[in-house]
């Protein structure tokens, strides 16, 4: 130990460092005297901050914001809000704004169960209020106030209802909302059934009301079948080529 000072006062130590790489294992004591992969620990730790989270959420412990929606409130922690919305963020950075100054968000244009489903998600990652009746409503309350993943979980749940019927209204939606991954759902559906879809009333009533919308949509799926063909030509002295299954839930005509 006397080694380890040094003539100019400073001390030197010497340290050995051990790196894991993912997969490894590492000795963790359990009840039944397993092992436990580095995975394992990493999973138990955030189910634990998950459920301290929503513990956090279900009590309204330390909520110091409300947010009104009609005559109902959500309280909320005003970290919570801003490390996950930008809008929020902007709002209490602004201290001329009622939000910054009264600690109440007020939301005028919104359903309160959308709302709280945004605000549960914020603290926990999840939402159990939101359904296939509601989820329209949630991705444009997490547009509104950019909460992105939340916005792309909602992306995905449309995304797998689309059908022959509904896919010019969800069309319109994802192009209202700059939803990426549900336009792409639709351009995909689109791609098989356009026979079907093009002589539809829904779209035709698109396609003059929405006209570069309608476009985008077509030329996209000329795209599309274009490169099928190439891949097709490609594979042909291979084999025969696979076959892409493109998502509609429902490929009956109406």
């Amino acid at each position: 130990m006397a080694g380890a000072l040094r003539a100019d006062g400073s001390l030197l130590l010497i340290c050995e460092v051990e790196y894991l790489t993912p997969g490894s294992k590492i000795s963790v004591e359990s009840a039944d005297d397993e092992e436990c992969t580095l995975e394992d620990v990493d999973g138990k730790v955030e189910q634990s901050i998950r459920e301290s989270n929503r513990e956090m959420w279900e009590s309204e412990q330390f909520s110091d914001y409300v947010v009104k929606v009609g005559s109902k409130e959500i309280k909320a922690r005003r970290c919570i809000l801003e490390q996950h919305s930008p809008v929020f963020r902007s709002m209490f950075n602004n201290e001329s704004m009622i939000e910054a100054k009264e600690g109440i968000i007020d939301i005028q244009d919104a359903k309160y169960e959308s709302v709280r489903a945004m605000v549960e998600f914020m603290y926990t990652g999840s939402t159990d209020t939101m359904d296939s009746n509601s989820v329209d409503k949630v991705l444009a309350i997490a547009d509104k106030y950019e909460v992105l993943p939340l916005k792309e979980q909602s992306d995905r749940i449309i995304s797998n209802t689309i059908t022959q019927k509904n896919i010019t209204s969800i069309a319109v939606f994802a192009d209202t909302y700059t939803a990426t991954l549900l336009k792409q759902a639709v351009i995909e559906c689109l791609t098989v059934h356009h026979k079907n879809i093009i002589r539809t009333p829904e779209w035709r009533a698109m396609k003059k009301d929405r006209y570069e919308l309608a476009n985008e949509l077509l030329e996209a799926v000329l795209s599309a079948t274009l490169d099928m063909d190439e891949e097709n030509m490609s594979n042909s002295s291979k084999g025969p080529a696979r076959k892409r299954v493109r998502r509609c839930v429902n490929t009956k005509q109406y």
